[in-house]
């Protein structure tokens, strides 16, 4: 049996009120807690189920709360555990209760089949209420966003044989002051700098090597496949159809973008590691996906 921590909004606070007065009623907030609450009887979110160990926070809540996070620029589990004490609207959704970081962090890691659910659960909401009329064109499209890497591990090819070239240059010179300073000796002592610098050198082969042989392994399969994909997408956009789909991009696909990176403030991921980077992204739609169903809400009065 589940060991949750008890969830009450509904006490008033005896001095001075109620924490609901302290919002607006058409705050995102309410909007949020009622989409959540109406999907999540469909999801499985990870508890532990024997009871053992400390009281858990309940999941709709933990759920609430990283969607109104993500929707008002709060990304980290630092700064989201700091809004559980300042910020009326997260105090609300907790109940005043005090989630830390690391379970924050912990129920972001642990939910990734749960958060591919809700986001399913949302779309499918949207289409019952009326707030999305319509699911068919699917539109693609990229961007880039910066990610939680090390600039010491993550090294490119470019920058590999840049690098390589620099520490060559660097031993020649060495070099040459050493023979300047005693050309007399049959043996020259090379100095400390040149090993390391050898050294460097030799990781730096190695990585380009390994770099360009990861290459050749996917560029047959990846050109084949590239060049397939644009030959198909030139010939449908020569055509008065595709020309009418492609100039939609622009109300498509492309607002996305720029509400998440702009509004939103989603620059760069915080997580590492390809399947981390997939759980934060989730979350980054999840909460895009809410906060345009709230802004059709409030277009649209009478629908939910």
């Amino acid at each position: 049996m589940e060991n949750l921590v008890q969830v009450d909004r509904q006490t008033p606070f005896l001095m001075p009120q109620d924490l609901k007065d302290w919002l607006p009623e058409n705050h995102i907030i309410h909007f949020i807690i009622d989409a959540v609450e109406a999907v999540s009887a469909n999801v499985s979110f990870h508890l532990n189920k024997r009871g053992s160990g400390s009281k858990q926070f309940n999941p709709e809540m933990m759920m609430e709360l990283l969607i109104y996070s993500y929707c008002t620029k709060r990304f980290s589990s630092y700064a989201i555990e700091k809004a559980t004490y300042t910020d009326i609207p997260t105090m609300y959704i907790t109940a005043m209760e005090h989630p830390d970081h690391n379970t924050i962090n912990n129920f972001r890691k642990n939910n990734r089949e749960a958060f591919k659910k809700v986001f399913t659960q949302l779309l499918l909401l949207a289409q019952t209420t009326g707030l999305m009329k319509k699911i068919g064109t699917i539109s693609v499209d990229g961007t880039k966003i910066h990610a939680n890497a090390s600039k010491h591990k993550a090294v490119s090819y470019k920058y590999a044989k840049e690098q390589i070239e620099k520490y060559e240059k660097e031993v020649d010179e060495i070099l040459k002051e050493a023979e300047k300073i005693d050309n007399t000796e049959n043996d020259v002592n090379l100095p400390e700098e040149i090993a390391v610098r050898e050294k460097r050198i030799s990781i730096l082969k190695k990585t380009v090597k390994q770099i360009f042989e990861k290459l050749l392994e996917r560029l047959p399969e990846e050109k084949s496949g590239e060049t397939m994909s644009k030959e198909k997408m030139r010939t449908r956009l020569k055509t008065q159809e595709g020309q009418k789909i492609y100039s939609k991009r622009k109300t498509t696909v492309e607002p996305v973008f720029g509400i998440i990176k702009r509004v939103m403030g989603f620059r760069q991921f915080l997580m590492r590691g390809l399947e981390n980077i997939g759980i934060e992204w989730d979350l980054v739609t999840i909460s895009y996906n809410v906060s345009r169903m709230y802004a059709l809400k409030n277009l649209s009065p009478t629908k939910m």
